[in-house]
C-alpha cells in the first residue's frame, strides 16, 4: 500500500510538472499571435498617419470620399479590423472607414485613449478596454495613437486628435481556439491593469476586469516576461493553474489557465492505467516503476506532437516573414562566410608567408566582426538589444560613420559633408547612429547608380522644422541626409520603414536598413522622417533630443594583454555547452597563463566549485541546458558569497534576470567578443571588487 501511495504522488508531481510546461507554451504561442497582431494594428495606424500628415481638419472633411475608400481599402489588408476611425482633437469624428458621411454630432472625447494620448509622455501606441460601439453596438478595444499638429493653427507636434483602430474581441480569440486543448483551458489577453481583451472561449457583453491576484500583480511590478503560478477564484473558488506570457513593447499579457480539476483528472486517468497492471499483488516494484516511465514517455512524446500540432497553426504566416527575409540575409552572411572561409584557407596554404599569412587572417577576422555586426542589426529591430544611449558629440559620430562609408564608396559617388561648429550634444547610442547612418547612406549611394552627390548637414532644430514624425516640441539635433536620386512615388514612401520591404532585387537587402534605422533612432528618444517625390530625391532626417552641456567620453577599447596589468595565473571555472566555443575560449584563457577549469553544465560546474575551494572567478555562459546561468549563478553565490562571476551571452544584457548584474563582482561580456576584452574583463575581477557590470 505504502508503495502504490508513493507511486501515486510521483505520478501526480510529474502530472503537475507537465500542466506547468504546457500552459507556459500556449501562453507563448497566444502572446506570440497576439503580437502579430498588434504591430500590423499599430503599422496600419501609422500608414494613416501617414496619409494625413500636412492636413488640416478642414482638409480632411473636404476630401472624406476620397479618403473614407482609402480607409475602405487599408481594412481590406486587415481581416480583424472592424473600422478605422480618425477623431479630431476635441474628439469629434472627422473621418471613419465604415460610415460615409460621418455623423458630425458624434464625440468621442471620454473614451479612455482620448484622455491617455492628451499627455505629452503618452506612449507611441494605446491599448484601451473594451467598450460597445456607439454606432452599430459591436463589443470592440481600440488600438490607438496619437495625431500630432502640422496645422490647425496648435503648435508644431501638440495634440491634434487620434487614429483608432476597433477591434472585436472574439475576432482576435479565434486565434486562441488552436491553443488552447480540449480540457476546459481559458485563454485570455487582458491589460496590466486587468483588463479583459479578448478571452476563448469568447463573450457577448463587456467582461468584468479581471481578478488580479497577487501573483499577478507581483508579475507585473517585476516586469516580468514570463512566470507560471496558482490562482483561486474568488467568484467560485476555482483554482487554476496560470502560464503568463507578457507581448514584447506593450503593458498586455496572455494568460492561458487550466483548472486544478482538470489536472487532477488526467492524473487519475494515469493512475487508474497504471493500477490496471499493478493491482495483483504479485507485480513487482519494478514492473509498476516500468510502466510508470513508459507511460511519462508516451505522455511526453503525446505532449510534443500536441505543442507541434499548435504550432502548425501559425507556421504559414511565419514562413511568408521567413521568406521575405532569408534571401537579403543569405546573401550577407553567405558573403561573410566566403571571405572567412577562403582567407583561412589561404593562410593554411602558406604557413610560411607570416606577412600575407597575417593580412588574411586579418581579412578572416573583420569579416567576422561584419557578421556580428548583422546580427547586432537584427536584435536592434527585434527589441532585443538594449540601446545605452547618453548625452554625445554627434558630429564627431558623423565623421566617423562617413570616414567608414567613404572607404568603400564608389569613385561617381561625392559625399559633401556641412557640420554645424556650433552644434549641441545629443543622446544617442554611438555605434547603433554610426549603423544608422551607413545604412542610409548606403540607400542614397544605391539610389544613384549612375554616381551623383551625397548632401550631410548637421545643425540644430526644433521639432517645428523640418517635421518629425512623432517628436515632442523641444530642441533637437538634427542630421540631415540626402541624395539626387530619382525619389520615391508616394505608395513606396508610405512603406520604407515596413519590415522586410525593399525595392532591391532579390538577394541585394533585407529590407531592414530603413526598420532599424528607424527603430534605433526611436530607442534613443529621437525620430526620423523622410520627404521624397519622384524626380526630387530623397532627403532622411535624423532627429535626435539634445542632451547634456558636455558630452559623455566614449568609451576606450579594452588595451591588449600585453599593455595593461598581467593576469594572475590563478584557476578559473570556465562553463560553456557549445564544444566549438569552449576549445576557442579555453585555448585564448590558457595562452593567457591561466588554469581553466572547463565544464558543460550547471551541475558539473556546482561540482567543481564545491571540490575546488581555490577556484575565485567563475566565467559562464547564460544559455545553458538545464540549469541556466542566471540560475547557476544565484545557487553559486548561495554557496560562495564571494565568488566573481563574469557573464558570457549572445543575448542583450537586459536578459539577465533577477538584479545579477546590480550585485558586487559581477560583469557581462556580449558575445561575440575579442580576445582581449575577454582577458581584460578577467584581470577587472582579479584586480579589484567590482560594484557593476
Amino acid at each position: 500500500m505504502a508503495t502504490m501511495t508513493a507511486l501515486a504522488w510521483l505520478s501526480w508531481r510529474q502530472t503537475w510538472r507537465e500542466a506547468e510546461r504546457e500552459v507556459l507554451r500556449a501562453s507563448d504561442t497566444a502572446a506570440e499571435y497576439s503580437l502579430r497582431v498588434l504591430d500590423a494594428h499599430r503599422l496600419a495606424a501609422d500608414r494613416v498617419n501617414d496619409l494625413l500628415r500636412g492636413l488640416t481638419d478642414a482638409e480632411i472633411r473636404d476630401r472624406e470620399p476620397e479618403l473614407h475608400r482609402t480607409l475602405r481599402g487599408l481594412l481590406t489588408g486587415l481581416p480583424l479590423v472592424q473600422t478605422v476611425a480618425v477623431l479630431d482633437r476635441d474628439g469629434h469624428l472627422l473621418l471613419t472607414a465604415n460610415v460615409y458621411p460621418v455623423p458630425r454630432d458624434q464625440q468621442f472625447n471620454d473614451r479612455e485613449w482620448m484622455r491617455d494620448l492628451r499627455a505629452t509622455d503618452a506612449p507611441d501606441t494605446h491599448v484601451s478596454r473594451i467598450y460597445v460601439g456607439r454606432l452599430d453596438g459591436n463589443l470592440f478595444f481600440g488600438v490607438s495613437r496619437r495625431r500630432s499638429a502640422t496645422g490647425n493653427g496648435l503648435p508644431q507636434g501638440a495634440f491634434d486628435g487620434v487614429i483608432n483602430l476597433s477591434v472585436h474581441p472574439n475576432d482576435l480569440s479565434k486565434g486562441f481556439a488552436g491553443v488552447v486543448g480540449d480540457g476546459g483551458e481559458i485563454a485570455t489577453l487582458l491589460r496590466s491593469d486587468g483588463q479583459v481583451l479578448a478571452r476563448w472561449p469568447g463573450f457577448t457583453t463587456p467582461p468584468a476586469e479581471m481578478q488580479r491576484s497577487s501573483q499577478f500583480r507581483e508579475a507585473v511590478a517585476a516586469d516580468a516576461a514570463r512566470r507560471v503560478y496558482l490562482a483561486r477564484s474568488t467568484v467560485d473558488g476555482t483554482e487554476w493553474l496560470v502560464g503568463l506570457r507578457r507581448l514584447a513593447g506593450y503593458p498586455i499579457y496572455a494568460a492561458v489557465a487550466r483548472s486544478r480539476a482538470a489536472i487532477a483528472a488526467r492524473w487519475a486517468d494515469q493512475v487508474a492505467a497504471q493500477l490496471a497492471f499493478g493491482v495483483p499483488a504479485a507485480v513487482s516494484i519494478a514492473l509498476l516503476a516500468g510502466l510508470a516511465l513508459v507511460r511519462a514517455r508516451q505522455t511526453e512524446r503525446t505532449q510534443a506532437e500536441l505543442a507541434s500540432t499548435r504550432q502548425a497553426l501559425f507556421q504559414s504566416q511565419k514562413m511568408e516573414a521567413l521568406g521575405q527575409l532569408t534571401g537579403g540575409i543569405a546573401h550577407d552572411f553567405n558573403n561573410i562566410l566566403a571571405t572567412i572561409i577562403s582567407s583561412l584557407e589561404m593562410a593554411l596554404r602558406s604557413p610560411h608567408d607570416d606577412a600575407g599569412r597575417r593580412e588574411r587572417v586579418n581579412r578572416a577576422l573583420q569579416a567576422a566582426r561584419s557578421g556580428a555586426g548583422l546580427v547586432r542589426q537584427l536584435l536592434v529591430f527585434a527589441r532585443r538589444e538594449t540601446l545605452q544611449s547618453h548625452a554625445s558629440d554627434i558630429n564627431q559620430i558623423v565623421v566617423s560613420a562617413l570616414t567608414i562609408f567613404n572607404s568603400g564608396a564608389t569613385e561617381n559617388t561625392r559625399v559633401e559633408v556641412e557640420l554645424a561648429p556650433d552644434l549641441r550634444t545629443a543622446f544617442s547610442d554611438p555605434s547603433h547612429l554610426q549603423a544608422a547612418i551607413l545604412n542610409i547612406a548606403a540607400n542614397a549611394r544605391d539610389a544613384m547608380p549612375g554616381g551623383g552627390t551625397i548632401t550631410v548637414r548637421s545643425f540644430n532644430c526644433t521639432a517645428a522644422t523640418p517635421h518629425p514624425r512623432d517628436a515632442r516640441p523641444g530642441d533637437y539635433v538634427c542630421i540631415g541626409i540626402a541624395d539626387a536620386g530619382a525619389g520615391m512615388r508616394p505608395e513606396v514612401l508610405a512603406r520604407v520603414f515596413e519590415p522586410f520591404f525593399t525595392t532591391k532585387d532579390v538577394g541585394k537587402g533585407t529590407g531592414l536598413g530603413l526598420s532599424t534605422a528607424h527603430s534605433a533612432v526611436r530607442q534613443m528618444g529621437g525620430d526620423l522622417s523622410i520627404d521624397s517625390a519622384p524626380g526630387q530625391g530623397t532627403v532622411v532626417h535624423i532627429f535626435l533630443r539634445v542632451g547634456a552641456v558636455r558630452p559623455v567620453a566614449a568609451r576606450t577599447p579594452a588595451a591588449s594583454p600585453a599593455t595593461t596589468t598581467a593576469l594572475v595565473a590563478e584557476p578559473i571555472l570556465y562553463v560553456e555547452d557549445n564544444a566549438l566555443v569552449s576549445l576557442s575560449t579555453v585555448d585564448a584563457l590558457e595562452h593567457a597563463g591561466l588554469a581553466v577549469h572547463a565544464v558543460h553544465d550547471a551541475h558539473q560546474a556546482l561540482q567543481t566549485l564545491d571540490q575546488r575551494p581555490e577556484i575565485q572567478i567563475m566565467v559562464t555562459d547564460v544559455g545553458l541546458p538545464g540549469m541556466d546561468g542566471h540560475e547557476l549563478a544565484r545557487e553559486a553565490r548561495r554557496r560562495r558569497p564571494e565568488l566573481r562571476i563574469l557573464f558570457l551571452s549572445g543575448y542583450d544584457r537586459s536578459r539577465l534576470s533577477g538584479g545579477l548584474l546590480d550585485e558586487r563582482n559581477t560583469l557581462y561580456l556580449a558575445k561575440p567578443y575579442d580576445e582581449s576584452d575577454l582577458l581584460e574583463s578577467i584581470r577587472k575581477l582579479q584586480g579589484s571588487a567590482v560594484q557593476t557590470a
